[in-house]
């Protein structure tokens, strides 16, 4: 991307079906950068932006810029690839070169939103890709005699190391050791980097849970500490670790069928721990020791499977629609006072989940029933003043 030229998204103001004429951008002095098939996204000289919106409106093709197109938004520092990275940035917090034939981390952006065709050929050279971070671009391990591929590819624009400053990072701002959370790419050379935090954290205080693409350490350590491991090469960030409490939750695992009559107790107290364990099957004495683990039960507004009486706090539905504004005005709330990010809404097959990106680590944060999804998404597009009719492409909205 040109330093003084900037992306800009045309679409027909009909949505009609049709291919978009680039005759009167390549006129201003314009460039293609990728077809999206009900949109278009081109390059153009900053300063004949005023000139082609006006000539585009003749012609029923509606133009907004894109300043974030050229952005990356890393956890530790915003990047404007027109300039690259910040020279008075400094070397410690930089990485100059990986030895060969060893697995490090890279930061690739794509010169549009991602075709599935871009992403394959990036796994098709070699890569793992453990994160996306906005906008368009992606975190990518492997070794470095891939970059030469990669930069060779036309719909790659930016191709850089993923440095220590633009990591996640969480300090105390004390010399007490305290619980963070670490996140390291699935791929070779990752017991290296276990080992690494292992080396610094307390005894005793590491636990490592391993995934497909990521795997989390949890440790107890000093700041100093966890901030010096942001230079290992297969280290994504760190965050402190989330602190789980029990929650009122209106979705749950009815426990009715084993309690008293009356609801005071368990109906088996001796044998609680087995019937839940038959019920959840990662809810054992081995997973879930009692050291480190709570069991809240809930009122879920059932009597025994049946409908019955509610209590006063849940005398009405989640689906209602007079719940939605609240409902809304509470995730924003809460994402607030976790500092998050970005929030996701993630549909599932009954069920959609809303997570929520901490200290570049997505957290998921509740799960709700997918019938309210349309009617959550319509609540934050009215407060964007956005359309919320379109469904198809995307919307910016303050």
């Amino acid at each position: 991307m040109k330093f003084g030229w900037v992306k800009v998204e045309l679409t027909w103001a009909e949505r009609k079906v049709q291919p978009i004429p680039l005759s009167v951008v390549a006129a201003a002095g314009g460039e293609d950068v990728a077809d999206y098939g009900s949109y278009r996204i081109v390059s153009v000289p900053e300063e004949a932006l005023k000139t082609l919106e006006g000539r585009l409106a003749d012609q029923g093709i509606r133009i907004r810029k894109l300043d974030n197109f050229d952005r990356i938004d890393t956890p530790g520092a915003s990047i404007d690839v027109r300039r690259g990275i910040d020279p008075t940035t400094s070397p410690t917090q930089l990485i100059r070169a990986y030895p060969p034939k060893t697995n490090g981390l890279y930061l690739v952006q794509f010169i549009g939103p991602a075709k599935a065709e871009w992403y394959k050929a990036l796994l098709d050279i070699g890569w793992s890709i453990p994160r996306y971070l906005p906008t368009n671009a992606y975190i990518t391990a492997g070794p470095p005699e891939l970059a030469a591929r990669t930069v060779q590819l036309p719909f790659v624009q930016f191709f850089d190391f993923y440095h220590p400053f633009q990591k996640a990072s969480a300090r105390f701002g004390d010399d007490a050791t305290h619980a963070f959370l670490f996140e390291v790419a699935t791929i070779t050379g990752k017991k290296e980097a276990i080992d690494a935090i292992a080396a610094r954290a307390t005894e005793g205080s590491l636990r490592v849970d391993s995934y497909n693409n990521n795997t989390y350490v949890h440790a107890r350590l000093k700041d100093a500490d966890a901030s010096s491991l942001l230079s290992s090469a297969l280290v994504i960030g760190v965050g402190a670790e989330p602190e789980m409490r029990l929650s009122d939750e209106r979705r749950s695992l009815s426990l009715t069928s084993n309690v008293t009559a009356n609801g005071s107790q368990p109906a088996n107290p001796t044998t609680y721990a087995s019937w839940l364990a038959s019920r959840c099957s990662l809810c054992t004495a081995t997973n879930m020791p009692a050291s480190t683990w709570r069991v809240g039960m809930v009122d879920t507004g059932l009597d025994g499977g049946s409908q019955g009486a509610h209590h006063p706090d849940l005398a009405f539905s989640v689906e209602s629609e007079s719940v939605i504004p609240t409902l809304v005005d509470k995730l924003f709330t809460l994402a607030l006072q976790h500092r998050a990010s970005d929030i996701h809404l993630e549909p599932q097959a009954e069920t959609f989940f809303v997570r929520f990106r901490i200290d570049g680590t997505l957290c998921t944060i509740h799960e709700f029933p997918k019938s309210i999804i349309g009617s959550l998404t319509s609540r934050i597009k009215v407060m964007a003043e956005m359309d919320i009719t379109e469904k198809r492409m995307p919307q910016d909205g303050q």
